[in-house]
């Protein structure tokens, strides 16, 4: 292997995959030299390269650990690298913070080996005492030198994973909850009346990211391509409980000017983010101006509880006064802990679940502060699809591969306990990403190209499942797509569950397959934000909107239609085989949901997810992929309020809750 290709390998740039048709595809030494340059090195370079190599290959065997080690709970056994001459010496280990301060062999059974200058150097293993699951700061003491490193003790599984009930839970959009008196957007006051509407039917609520989006630019509404990902979206507060916060005075002005905007806000099917984003920063800017005025006792305990929230750092906190933005974040908290407090109290197992988008905006706040972490002129994507034969480019940055780990991957433990705070479960949006992703960049003659680059996935996932344990949050990776198969077998050993959607699961013939056949450790769902809610599919509206939308031709629109149409006869099929139920094309919505639902409540997917666009009978779905101004995505509220909604639904919940106990 030369310099250069040693390079590539070594930060993680892949080679080859497997196409969606099963095509191996090879990558083209220009394309994967590109990915080179956009992590900043000089491909040309060939002491560079050679230095390069050293510290992410050799350096690593000379010294006995490096920044990090990982210990498994389940051995408590610590990787050292020593020379093979020194196996019979003494190593001391000292965890400070533990009171552990110990001098033993190592275990002579070899793990590894690496040659150089002569000198055969052995992987081999330290016992270690009982430690607590947890990141703790460690020396090792051998041959009279100390070697710092931050021991990472990892649990087997995931928080949750032992958890053996089927339970049932429903998948919202926030920001579509369309309750009377709301200002225009859903927010966590109308997911409290949700909450209290569902009747102990839902075992948990999956929301959609509830990052913080543009305060200056409300027309950029996609959760999916946000400003910060540590921090949560003010638009989301219920200004009527943060008002009853405000001293008497500011209060009572506060509430009239609430009360008079929840009566004049324009009642449309969409969202006006401009409109919803002036008044609800209007009343927060005078909430804020409000709480400076406030005596230190009471600044001190909303101080104190912002702490407890919110994953920041110290330099961006001003001692014992909250900016305004953290002021934001801290009503922003209390209400979402207070929304996961009541699905506690109305008995939910697991209460809300969190969705953590797989990347920021480019131009947003986590990418300036994180910038040294990003590659240059690389973005994050998908190969090519049935749904996109030249692949897909997010616009979001992508992470260099090595940078990530800096600071003891300080930023991805950051990112994952910001969003796990408040919630029982987190969906990790495009979970393939701890393992590898598509870049998109542009080479050197202006193609447009791209390849996969490898993360340093033990380390990630490893965070992840510490991360669960400590907060006791259960972790959903979305799957969907080409996954490797060391990422399905590793989320499987590890307790985190799939994600099953009910359209894509069909046989090499491109039959619905048995729901007997799902993994037990998913979970399933007919739908979600990126396919047509059923009522949409049933009856083609979906490709009737892209139609509307000038987005496909005619002749695109009669095969699509045609395809559809096969569809719901090969669906039609389906459900008489599993329930004996005779349905066809010319059934209502209606009825072919609710026996597609029940059959989907024997199934062995332990986490059934119904999508409450479905229980509105919604038509329109939220976003349209491949669209960003054409379609008006992330802006369709529900059609009725979520307290008729229920009084509508609630037996079929009430029986596909019955039908998941006497499956069990």
């Amino acid at each position: 292997m030369d310099v250069l290709e040693q390079a590539m390998y070594l930060h993680g740039v892949g080679s080859e995959f497997t196409k969606y048709t099963g095509e191996h595809v090879y990558f083209s030494h220009d394309t994967r030299k590109q990915a080179l340059r956009c992590c900043d090195i000089d491909v040309s370079d060939i002491v560079a390269l050679s230095a390069h190599n050293f510290e992410h290959d050799i350096a690593k065997w000379l010294k006995p650990v490096t920044d990090v080690s990982l210990v498994k709970e389940k051995d408590f056994r610590l990787s050292v690298r020593v020379p093979e001459s020194d196996l019979d010496m003494l190593i001391g280990l000292e965890i400070p913070s533990l009171q552990i301060n110990l001098q033993q062999k190592l275990i002579p059974d070899v793990l590894g080996d690496y040659r150089y200058n002569d000198i055969r150097y052995v992987e081999v293993g330290l016992h270690l005492p009982s430690i607590p699951i947890g990141y703790h700061n460690a020396k090792l003491t051998f041959k009279g030198e100390q070697f710092p490193t931050e021991l990472w003790i990892v649990p087997s599984e995931a928080f949750g994973a032992d958890d053996e009930d089927k339970r049932v839970g429903l998948s919202i959009q926030l920001y579509s909850l369309n309750e009377k008196g709301n200002l225009g957007i859903g927010d966590f006051g109308d997911l409290k009346q949700l909450i209290q509407q569902s009747r102990g039917q839902l075992d948990y609520i999956l929301l959609n990211p509830l990052h913080e989006l543009f305060e200056d630019q409300p027309e950029r509404a996609s959760p999916y391509s946000p400003n910060h990902r540590c921090f949560l979206n003010p638009l989301y507060i219920n200004l009527v409980e943060a008002v009853a916060l405000a001293t008497t005075d500011t209060g009572t002005q506060l509430s009239r000017i609430v009360e008079e905007a929840s009566q004049t806000i324009k009642r449309a099917s969409f969202i006006d983010y401009s409109e919803v984003s002036k008044i609800k920063y209007e009343v927060l800017g005078l909430l804020y101006r409000d709480y400076l005025t406030w005596n230190v006792e009471r600044k001190e305990r909303a101080y104190n509880e912002f702490l407890s929230y919110a994953v920041v750092a110290a330099s961006e906190i001003n001692e014992h006064e909250l900016t305004q933005s953290h002021f934001y974040q801290w009503l922003a908290h209390k209400q979402l802990y207070d929304c996961q407090t009541m699905c506690e109290r109305v008995g939910m197992g697991i209460g809300l679940i969190n969705d953590l988008a797989v990347g920021c905006a480019n131009d947003g706040e986590e990418f300036r502060e994180y910038r040294h972490l990003f590659a240059n002129g690389a973005n994050v994507g998908a190969p090519p699809d049935p749904w996109a034969e030249d692949g897909q480019d997010w616009g979001l940055p992508a992470l260099d591969t090595k940078h990530l780990s800096l600071d003891n991957y300080a930023y991805f433990r950051r990112l994952i306990k910001s969003n796990m705070k408040g919630v029982g479960g987190l969906r990790i949006d495009h979970v393939m990403a701890i393992r590898r992703l598509w870049w998109c960049f542009t080479q050197e003659d202006g193609h447009r190209t791209g390849c996969y680059m490898y993360y340093p996935f033990e380390h990630l996932l490893s965070i992840l499942l510490i991360e669960s344990q400590l907060n006791n949050v259960m972790l959903i990776g979305e799957d969907l797509g080409i996954v490797p198969e060391e990422v399905r077998a590793a989320l499987k050993e590890s307790g985190i569950f799939s994600n099953i959607l009910f359209y894509f699961e069909k046989d090499h013939l491109g039959q619905f397959v048995n729901p007997i056949t799902y993994r037990t450790e998913s979970l399933l769902m007919i739908a979600n934000h990126d396919v047509p809610p059923f009522y949409g599919w049933w009856e083609s509206r979906d490709i009737e909107l892209r139609y509307e939308y000038s987005l496909i031709n005619d002749q695109k629109k009669d095969e699509l239609l045609q395809e559809r149409q096969l569809e719901i006869a090969k669906l039609c099929t389906w459900i008489h085989q599993h329930s004996g139920n005779q349905v066809t094309a010319l059934c209502s919505p209606e009825l072919v949901y609710e026996v597609l639902l029940k059959i989907l409540a024997k199934s062995n997917a332990r986490l059934l997810t119904v999508q409450l666009d479905d229980l509105d009978e919604a038509t329109v779905p939220v976003n349209m992929p491949g669209t960003n101004l054409e379609f008006p995505n992330w802006r369709r509220k529900l059609n009725h309020s979520v307290e008729d909604i229920f009084n509508k639904k609630l037996e079929l919940l009430k029986e596909v809750k019955e039908l998941r106990t006497l499956n069990g």
